[in-house]
């Protein structure tokens, strides 16, 4: 508001300036013989040429002859030789009494456009701790976590006092059966046996005779050494049948060394009852075969059932 009642009072200083150089204009035209210039030049109302000037557009300068404006003044305007408006344009008079009475509130005008954002602003201080909410719903179960390590061992306890003596349990139901031992026997007497022979012999003292009971798995194992050159087969001889190849047997064997070890299992279910078991053997060969029963070589049988 004081500055658009500075503003007035700088229009008011102008327009009495601009008067009273209008009057000093028009006198002087009285006094002094013009000079008829072509419409298009400049007029001069003093024969010494001063700085004053008026063109045929209606322009008056003081100071430029080329004034752009109604009065252009080139220079301070000054009143009882004290400068007010300065060449820039700017009051450097007193300013007393430009100041008013307020004047009454305008009409709000229309509202600006919105302006850029401004800086971010320090952080506020931390305000007071607010009431406690209401506690939520459970959330579901997390995934186990891996297993912590084992602790210490704690030292033992004194040993407590001897309880008195419980009854008694039920007896637990039966188990599997274990392996029940049948029989071992081994080779009594030497068995020789011609050259080129197809026909299984008997090994003498290599047979046993059991019963069962109940049906049982029978397991059949039977061992020895071979001094002999030729082909040779081993079989098991149970209960009236020979298991195996009829020509070859169970086991097939041409010793490459003498006292070549060999080894013979047969696994039987056999009903409840008598049974019997021997082992036989079977020579091809050039020349005859003796199977020996000396400690070293003779052929043993051993029998379980479970």
């Amino acid at each position: 508001m004081q500055k658009t009642y500075f503003n007035g009072k700088i229009k008011q200083v102008l327009t009495i300036g601009i008067c009273v150089l209008f009057i000093v204009v028009v006198f002087s035209s009285t006094l002094v013989k013009s000079e008829k210039k072509s419409s298009d030049q400049d007029l001069n109302w003093w024969s010494k040429r001063p700085n004053m000037f008026s063109i045929p557009f209606g322009n008056v300068g003081i100071g430029t002859m080329n004034p752009i404006a109604k009065l252009d003044v080139y220079g301070n305007i000054a009143i009882n030789g004290v400068v007010i408006i300065d060449a820039s344009g700017h009051w450097v008079g007193s300013p007393t009494g430009l100041v008013g009475p307020p004047g009454p509130k305008g009409i709000q005008g229309p509202k600006g456009e919105k302006g850029d954002k401004g800086d971010k602003g320090a952080k506020g201080d931390i305000g007071a701790q607010g009431l406690q909410g209401i506690q939520g719903l459970q959330g579901e179960q997390g995934l186990k976590g891996d297993k912590g390590d084992t602790g210490a061992t704690s030292p033992q306890g004194i040993q407590g006092e001897q309880g008195p003596k419980g009854e008694q349990g039920l007896t637990g139901p039966q188990g599997p059966p274990g392996n029940s031992f049948i029989g071992f026997t081994q080779q009594t007497t030497n068995l020789f046996i011609p050259s080129v022979n197809e026909s299984w012999f008997d090994i003498p003292g290599v047979i046993l005779n059991f019963t069962l009971s109940t049906t049982k798995y029978v397991d059949f194992r039977a061992f020895g050494c071979s001094d002999a050159e030729g082909y040779i087969g081993f079989r098991f001889f149970i209960d009236g049948v020979g298991y195996g190849h009829p020509l070859y047997g169970e086991l097939y064997i041409y010793p490459y060394e003498r006292y070549m070890p060999w080894s013979l299992e047969r696994i039987v279910s056999l009903q409840p009852g008598e049974h019997s078991v021997k082992l036989q053997v079977l020579h091809r060969g050039a020349f005859g075969f003796t199977c020996y029963a000396y400690d070293y070589l003779a052929v043993r049988m051993f029998v379980q059932a479970w």
